[in-house]
């Protein structure tokens, strides 16, 4: 059998650099199928300060519900409700407790299509780097906004950065991060793509740009690793 993949990519060529729409095709075997067909992710972000642990929720669950905590100086912690097949779990909490807690439940009908937020740059030289450097958090879905949920500490607006994570509705997949024992440093989402295999893989079993390009190049069988 055969499946059919376009591909949007950036082709760096000698002569000139311009966006292409390449189309190949591929002879695939049956037992290719199953990998050829798992979806695949983007991970866009994080966003904040890069340090403490990094943290990452995955993509396999649905997000049900979201505990936000933070103080006057900054976010403290997120924790998630993923739903599943066979029912929901409750993640682990990356960060600690703040004086301020919000909780948001999600509809079965609703989908995050907007985070985001700001955060100071905090020099890593900083004598308190516990105290968290995201100041600001919004989260919109497709039927209402939440937050933002603001720190009231002052910062520099020259150390002011801020953030947007934008997708279509229904692509949203969950979060990850940066978190230290008692704040939450930074913060990243995952966005479900409509591509099937990655172009490193095709690459890695053996085409090339002329096959991408070229309709009438060799058809590429893949094989299941």
């Amino acid at each position: 059998m055969e499946l059919q993949i376009s591909i949007r990519l950036t082709l760096l060529l000698l002569s000139s650099s311009k966006n292409q729409d390449c189309r190949v095709r591929l002879g695939v075997s049956a037992r290719a199928v199953r990998y050829c067909c798992e979806e695949m992710y983007r991970k866009v972000g994080p966003e904040g300060n890069h340090y403490g642990y990094s943290w990452d929720d995955g993509t396999q669950g649905k997000v049900k519900q979201i505990f936000v905590s933070y103080s006057d100086d900054g976010f403290n912690s997120i924790q998630t409700v993923l739903e599943f097949p066979r029912g929901s779990v409750l993640m682990k909490r990356h960060g600690g407790e703040g004086s301020n807690f919000t909780m948001i439940n999600l509809e079965e009908d609703e989908s995050i299509i907007l985070v985001s937020g700001f955060y100071h740059l905090t020099p890593s030289s900083y004598p308190l780097r516990s105290k968290s450097s995201l100041k600001s958090l919004s989260i919109r879905t497709t039927l209402r906004e939440y937050g933002p949920y603001t720190c009231k500490v002052v910062c520099d607006p020259n150390d002011i950065r801020h953030f947007k994570f934008e997708v279509e509705a229904g692509k949203f997949a969950g979060f990850h991060g940066l978190s230290e024992a008692d704040c939450l440093n930074a913060i990243g989402i995952h966005v479900h793509t409509e591509a099937m295999i990655t172009l490193e893989e095709i690459l890695r079993q053996g085409a090339t740009i002329d096959m991408m390009v070229n309709p009438k190049a060799p058809r590429l069988t893949l094989s299941e690793s």
